[in-house]
């Protein structure tokens, strides 16, 4: 028999409640530009109570670090009319060397390759297929002596076969039937 529904109805039944991503609210910060640090607060006394809204100047929170001073000397944002790409290109090459001497960084192949990126994405404005990446990520692992030139990279076919010998008195290794191989 045909029910008869209302639109309210359709409406309510198609709306399934997503789940929440976060159980409880929490603070939302975000880097703004010329170095702010934008912070949201949610209130948790009250749902329609207002958040606090706090922006933070980054030069006051580092003040007078070794961070702030690295923010200072960096050449960017590449918006700039007055920045040139080889600008921003040096710096960053200046910076992935750097990191490949710092002997307190504990993964200096992984900050330096980040680095390379960066200069990789400047050199082609941004633009990068997965190859440009694959390519990156193979002279990195060449550069760590991973691998070289010098590894064997293919089967050689023009090397005699080695024979193995079967496993006496054990069982089959593919199967673990002991009785495909007889002991002697």
């Amino acid at each position: 028999w045909p029910a008869t529904t209302s639109d309210t109805e359709h409406k309510a039944a198609r709306q399934v409640p997503a789940p929440l991503k976060f159980s409880i609210p929490h603070a939302v910060v975000s880097f703004g530009p010329a170095g702010k640090l934008v912070r949201v607060t949610p209130h948790l006394s009250a749902p329609e109570s207002v958040s606090q809204l706090q922006i933070h100047s980054m030069e006051v929170i580092l003040s007078e670090t070794q961070e702030q001073q690295e923010m200072r000397n960096f050449p960017g944002p590449l918006t700039r009319e007055d920045l040139h790409k080889v600008d921003a290109i040096e710096f960053a090459h200046q910076k992935a060397e750097a990191c490949m001497r710092d002997i307190k960084l504990h993964d200096k192949s992984s900050a330096a390759l980040l680095w390379n990126l960066l200069i990789l994405l400047c050199r082609q404005n941004g633009q990068m297929a997965g190859s440009d990446i694959a390519e990156l990520l193979v002279q990195d692992f060449r550069s760590n002596g991973n691998g070289g030139s010098d590894a064997p990279t293919l089967i050689d076919f023009n090397e005699p076969a080695s024979t193995v010998a079967p496993p006496t008195g054990g069982g089959d290794l593919l199967t673990g039937d002991l009785s495909s191989f007889r002991s002697e």
